[in-house]
């Protein structure tokens, strides 16, 4: 059923898209949000619940200093504070940061009062304790005027990194053109669109045309969708898009950065959920096509979304062009409507513990 429905996916269109100053507060599905939920649906809805957050680590906080420095490099010195001095790496140290005057520059008396607070001072003299204090605010001076601004503080490591996997991406003969930017260039751009009965995406259109073929293998979103008229919204920010309205071309780029090779990158693509984001993405362009721009249903079928990533390796650093087929932009959203079938399941019973599989037949097959 699947290669069948792989077989006859159209082209289309959708619903409103997210402003952006609600982008993050938007309750709508993503696809960080569809894989969490292919995985584990309790922590989805622990997620979608406010309970906890996105995990963020090191590398995705730098990951997203490599796209600024792709892509709106003049942005860095507004958002980041680059500290060249020592930046604070244990309790301590940070609790004497934190003990400081955090609206005026501290005096003597500030320091010492901070260091008494943050480390253990007991047999040591005043004299002792004054060195000592003014020793570790020398150390870290630069750092507690960056964090006492509002600016993000990154090391000058960190940027140096960022600044030279930009140079890589820019020195790519294919990378370097495509990160130009014209007038129809879209930075980070945040859109939104809907599993609806409108047949507008081509989830869309395969639901409502399809639906005898499809009724089965997706019938809990089939129901909520077609026949109880009950939309899904979903969202992305994509980060480079260029349209050419000469040659009815979209081409979307999306900038990865990682420590992996381009190897591991390709055997990782699937687990990772790569296709399900240029699924989501390209589905939310369709979107853009009609509800923005005003494109008919057939005048959209005639443009051609080619997606990318551009795939940074940091460690090098050196970068490498990847271009999602057709044929895996259709895996994902077959995924993506699997998902969002599971979705509907979990939010129809109010089960979350265990994924539907379980509940429904006892169990995953291996």
């Amino acid at each position: 059923m699947k290669e069948k429905f792989l077989n006859n996916l159209k082209t289309s269109t959708m619903d409103v898209p997210t402003e952006e100053n609600n982008y993050r507060l938007s309750n709508s599905l993503n696809q960080s949000s569809l894989k969490v939920l292919e995985d584990s649906p309790r922590e989805f809805r622990r997620i979608m619940d406010g309970e906890i957050e996105f995990e963020s680590t090191k590398d995705t906080e730098r990951g997203d200093l490599v796209h600024k420095s792709c892509l709106e490099p003049e942005l860095i010195s507004k958002e980041y504070a680059i500290v060249e001095g020592e930046v604070p790496s244990h309790k301590s140290q940070t609790a004497f940061i934190n003990a400081l005057p955090q609206a005026f520059e501290p005096d003597d008396q500030d320091i010492i009062d901070a260091y008494k607070m943050a480390y253990s001072v007991k047999s040591k003299s005043d004299e002792k304790v004054e060195k000592e204090a003014k020793e570790v605010y020398e150390k870290y001076r630069e750092y507690y005027q960056a964090v006492t601004g509002d600016k993000e503080i990154i090391t000058s490591k960190e940027y140096e990194t960022a600044a030279q996997s930009a140079k890589a991406a820019m020195d790519h003969p294919i990378i370097g053109t495509m990160l130009k930017q014209d007038d129809n260039s879209l930075i980070e751009f945040p859109v939104g669109f809907s599993i609806d009965d409108s047949g507008f995406t081509r989830s869309s259109k395969a639901l409502k045309e399809r639906g005898d073929d499809l009724k089965d293998e997706f019938n809990h979103l089939y129901s909520r969708v077609i026949e109880k008229g009950n939309p899904i919204n979903l969202k992305g920010k994509l980060d480079k898009v260029d349209i050419n309205y000469e040659s009815k071309t979209i081409k979307i780029m999306d900038i990865k950065s990682t420590k992996m090779s381009f190897k591991q990158f390709q055997k990782n693509f699937f687990e990772y959920g790569m296709d399900l984001q240029a699924a989501v993405y390209t589905e939310a362009m369709f979107y853009y096509l009609h509800h923005d721009l005003g494109y008919s249903e057939a005048e959209v079928r005639v443009f051609d979304v080619e997606f990318y990533f551009a795939v940074i390796n940091v460690n090098k650093p050196e970068a490498r062009l990847f271009h999602v087929s057709a044929e895996t932009t259709d895996r994902g959203i077959a995924k993506m409507l699997n998902i969002l079938n599971d979705y509907v399941w979990h939010d129809d019973n109010g089960l979350w513990e265990a994924k539907a599989v379980e509940y429904e037949k006892g169990g995953i097959e291996i």
